[in-house]
């Protein structure tokens, strides 16, 4: 009886909001309902893409931070799949950028493997965390440079991405974007690594100071 409900209000929210919020009305818990493999219906309409169905829910209390059983948000959804407007809603309402999942990809290690340069930025504005490390110790560059995303790569490297990894001992994202055969990621990544300050520089500049 209980998962009938749990679905029948999953319907509304993608075919009726009126009789959505009817439900909701009746039987307030459904906000928070599982509906199937631990997700609630927050995570299934963002997974549709349907914007409408995403603001409805969180209008009506839904938990924008729910994380199901592998760790997974609904912002961490939506930027797998690309969708700039639900991540817009879903960070307007207060979605952590930075809740990882039981990998310890972030939301936006999802956004580079994606190639979306417009999510990476909406995620940094909303304090992402740039050189965040998964279990493998991989910083979202580095799924970038994994996936041969250029455009990934370059919305990180300007918001202050470290082109070495951040992982000493441990593959660079140089080393994934040799691997992965992509001229364009590795061309980019020895301009950026070539422009960094080397200790040399930093005695340099020290001196010219008077210190």
């Amino acid at each position: 009886m209980v998962e009938q409900r749990n679905r029948e209000f999953l319907e509304a929210c993608f075919s009726d909001l009126a009789k959505a919020e009817t439900m909701l009305r009746d039987t307030p818990d459904l906000i928070s309902a599982h509906v199937f493999g631990g997700e609630t219906a927050l995570m299934y309409v963002a997974t549709e893409d349907r914007a409408d169905a995403v603001t409805f829910l969180l209008n009506n209390g839904a938990n924008v931070n729910f994380q199901d059983d592998f760790g997974s948000t609904s912002l961490a959804i939506a930027c797998s799949l690309g969708y700039d407007k639900v991540c817009d809603i879903l960070i307007a309402h207060g979605a952590n950028p930075n809740l990882a999942d039981v990998n310890g990809v972030t939301p936006l290690h999802r956004a580079a493997r994606n190639d979306s340069a417009s999510l990476i930025n909406r995620l940094i504005a909303a304090g992402a965390i740039v050189n965040a490390l998964d279990n493998c110790k991989d910083t979202p560059l580095h799924a970038a440079a994994e996936r041969k995303a250029l455009d990934a790569l370059k919305a990180l490297l300007d918001a202050g991405a470290n082109p070495l990894g951040d992982k000493a001992g441990y593959c660079s994202p140089l080393d994934y974007a040799e691997e992965s055969g992509s001229a364009e990621v590795v061309e980019e990544l020895k301009k950026r690594i070539a422009l960094m300050p080397t200790s040399g520089d930093s005695q340099d500049d020290s001196s010219h100071n008077g210190t």
